[in-house]
């Protein structure tokens, strides 16, 4: 991966010289259509020469490329620009839009922020300034590092590979094997950089950092260039003025405090069972819905003990939410369909589910599976013929009569546009205990407040998907994973 690294930069920099020949262009491309994480250096590298060329008065990034470039124009960097995102679209497949942040904050405990970012539970982050007042959260990086933070904390996320710690204490692990490019975190006093690593770093009032390493290696560089190796069962500490000393190691796993928080969080807010015509956290039965009503659609068709809801005909139902869905507040909400299909072939009509504003139901987030375009889709719009907020992807639907399920999260936000994502996993996809690190469907973000209290499924299938258990909660686990009892 680093020969590729290296490979990929000196490209980019002839590429940027226009200096590039027929053979290195074909090695460019082929390197972008084989990693995802080679396609974001790739971008982030054009970024930066984008903004060295435009505002030469900037000092350069730190992840920059060695400058050796001939004077180019404007019109050269818009042609690049649109190259790559061309090129995006053309070898990536993991989403219809591009995402906005490259962290997803996956816990947040008791959180209080500081400042004028307050991100709630499983929203994406990018470039930050992070203050934590109070509680703790977890933060995981499309990389796979988890930087676990306790209050009071203050983190500056630089990138994709970079933090700086500069008060508090944060657990630090990567999962990445160590042929995977090192994720270098900061503090006032140093540079850390890990191999398949494990530590707990901690930076003290008075400017002492403390380091407690639980496995894999870390390299400590300090203000003067001098390097220590901490291996893992080793501790150190430094004090503000640079003496160091060997001190006990302590193992501060805060994996398992986080194992224990999430025992108490796997319990959903509200769920049903087709097949058991049981659930909790509705006000009312489920029952036919707006157009299936008029039409006389009243039944929703068979529901047997093996399969769930199954109608032999076009039906709407609906239920209301005991806890609606305040979009003009901070907060997300994960959903998941436990489903099957039965004829996986051209099914003409479309099945759906909805969050929707009882007194305006053209007010809803959407979730779809359109099986005969083969495309899923993710929406939160004000009106079916609203396009602003559609975004979709292509499917690859399972074989006749195998489960799948579909995992959704709505972010809503008080200050900033709202947003739905969504996830198609087979049933042969082992289920992440986390929140996955990458959402099939991203939905365009839309500044809505709406207020979500119902939800209908629209189940236009004529018998060929049948619906067994829906769950809503506060965490992927409770939604994907519900503990009921």
């Amino acid at each position: 991966m680093r020969d590729q690294l290296e490979t990929l930069r000196e490209l980019v920099a002839k590429h940027c010289d226009e200096e590039l020949s027929r053979e290195e262009r074909e090695t460019l491309n082929d390197l972008l259509r084989i990693s995802p994480a080679l396609r974001r250096e790739y971008a982030s590298l054009m970024e930066v020469h984008a903004s060295l060329v435009m505002r030469p008065e900037m000092p350069s990034s730190p992840s920059s490329f060695p400058i050796q470039r001939k004077t180019i124009t404007k019109w050269i960097i818009v042609g690049a620009a649109a190259c790559i995102v061309a090129l995006l679209a053309l070898t990536t497949k993991e989403s219809s839009e591009a995402q906005p942040g490259f962290a997803t904050l996956i816990q947040a405990s008791d959180c209080k922020w500081q400042g004028n970012f307050s991100p709630v539970e499983g929203e994406q982050i990018g470039e930050t300034d992070l203050r934590l007042s109070d509680g703790s959260a977890s933060i995981r990086f499309l990389s796979g590092v988890e930087l676990d933070l306790v209050a009071p904390c203050h983190l500056q996320i630089e990138g994709p590979n970079a933090a700086i710690l500069y008060a508090g204490e944060l657990y630090f692990s990567n999962e990445m094997s160590d042929t995977e490019e090192s994720f270098s975190l900061s503090t006032p006093q140093s540079e850390l950089l890990d191999i398949g690593t494990s530590y707990s770093v901690t930076v003290r009032k008075d400017g002492a950092e403390e380091l407690h390493v639980g496995n894999g290696t870390v390299i400590r560089l300090d203000e003067n260039d001098r390097r220590v190796t901490i291996e893992a069962g080793q501790a150190m500490r430094w004090q503000a003025e640079g003496q160091s000393e060997a001190i006990p190691f302590v193992d501060k796993p805060s994996a398992v405090r986080r194992a224990e928080r999430r025992a108490s969080r796997g319990k959903p807010i509200a769920w049903y069972s087709f097949i058991d015509q049981d659930g909790y956290g509705f006000t009312d039965a489920w029952n036919p819905w707006g157009e299936s009503v008029s039409k006389g659609s009243n039944t929703p068709g068979p529901i047997t003990r093996a399969k769930g809801l199954q109608p032999t005909e076009q039906t709407v139902i609906a239920a209301p939410l005991k806890v609606p869905i305040d979009m003009s507040e901070n907060g997300v909400t994960y959903f998941s369909l436990f489903c099957s299909i039965e004829v996986a072939a051209d099914i003409p009509k479309m099945f759906y589910m909805a969050f929707r504003e009882s007194g305006t139901p053209d007010h809803k987030a959407q979730f779809s599976i359109t099986p005969k375009r083969r495309t899923i889709g993710a929406h939160l719009l004000y009106a079916d013929t609203d396009l602003n907020g559609r975004s979709t992807m292509a499917l690859s639907l399972p074989p006749d009569g195998s489960k799948f399920q579909l995992a959704g999260k709505i972010i809503s936000r008080a200050n900033e546009p709202d947003q739905v994502f969504l996830r198609f996993i087979p049933e042969s996809e082992p289920l992440d205990s986390f929140e996955p690190y990458a959402w099939s469907v991203i939905g365009q973000r839309v500044e809505c407040d709406f207020r979500f209290d119902l939800v209908s499924l629209h189940l236009n299938t004529q018998g060929n998907i049948a619906v067994s258990d829906l769950n809503l909660g506060k965490t992927w686990e409770s939604a994907t994973n519900p503990r009921r009892k």
